[in-house]
């Protein structure tokens, strides 16, 4: 689907264009100068156009730009996505800036270290090194408890019905419901095995190291950013999802925490069901990028 699109949620009614590419805008104005690759943070979940921080950086630099954001991808498929544009486009960007969504505390669906365990299992048969893969097949699923699992989606269905409920209602009653929403998601956010953090872990490896490969190719330069969950943030444990994601990029890549960007409180960065960023946490994002340009 392309062309103008209308993207809605108890949160948020926006405009979404798509290009001819099947991508979100901006789209690149001749060769192009800088590729956004991630997941739905990257495409702008719930943000207009103009709000994503990809089109923010971009329109302030002047630059031409592509957003391979595509969402429910982890970094594993996205090194699949990034490959295919290269090739069937003829794009040579200056650079690459990967944005990965991780949390290693917990590894509920959208962080890219559970989906690329999951597309590891789906793609099996086309995985050179099955030993993570294997590991992640006799551990289950990274969601580690059906039953948790079953009442935090029904918690989250009930959480939407109160919202509508009370969405017209006192200015009051929406802040103290906008508040509550997260820490409902960090109280119940489900714990990891060993063995599936692991093989998350090892999977995540090699895809990195496939975009060291891909950057070598193609000829251009990366940097890797991690954006977290809220809940990451609000549990205090991001540093340790800095460290272990370091540890696993190849020798000399640039990786960047996001963690030291958000106020006090980082739920107001972040829409309080849907979980994605808001107008203020992709802002933060993109005057981060813009600063990092300022220094260089």
């Amino acid at each position: 689907v392309t062309g103008k699109l209308r993207q809605g949620g108890p949160e948020f009614d926006v405009a979404v264009t798509i290009t001819d590419q099947g991508l979100r805008v901006p789209e690149p104005r001749g060769p192009v100068d800088v590729a956004f690759l991630g997941d739905s943070f990257t495409f702008g979940q719930g943000l207009n156009d103009a709000q994503t921080f990809p089109y923010i950086y971009c329109a302030e630099r002047n630059l031409s730009c592509v957003n391979l954001g595509h969402s429910g991808s982890g970094t594993l498929e996205q090194m699949d996505i990034l490959e295919h544009f290269l090739d069937t486009e003829g794009w040579r960007p200056r650079e690459v800036k990967l944005f990965m969504l991780v949390m290693t505390g917990a590894l509920m669906s959208g962080n890219d270290l559970a989906d690329n365990v999951q597309y590891g299992i789906d793609q099996e048969k086309q995985m050179t090194s099955t030993s993570g893969i294997e590991t992640a097949k006799k551990a289950g699923s990274p969601k580690t408890d059906s039953g948790l699992d079953n009442f935090r989606s029904g918690l989250n269905a009930l959480m939407l019905k109160i919202w509508g409920k009370l969405r017209y209602d006192s200015n009051l009653v929406r802040v103290l419901y906008y508040n509550f929403a997260p820490s409902i998601k960090v109280l119940f956010s489900p714990g990891v095995a060993d063995e599936v953090l692991i093989s998350a872990l090892q999977l995540t490896s090699s895809a990195l190291q496939r975009f060291d490969r891909i950057g070598k190719k193609y000829g251009f330069e990366y940097q890797i950013y991690l954006l977290h969950p809220v809940q990451d943030l609000v549990r205090g444990t991001s540093e340790e999802t800095v460290k272990l994601m370091r540890s696993l990029a190849p020798d000399g890549a640039l990786v960047h925490s996001t963690n030291h960007l958000f106020p006090e409180f980082p739920q107001e960065a972040y829409h309080s069901i849907d979980g994605h960023f808001n107008i203020v946490g992709s802002r933060l994002i993109a005057d981060y990028l813009l600063r990092q340009t300022s220094r260089q």
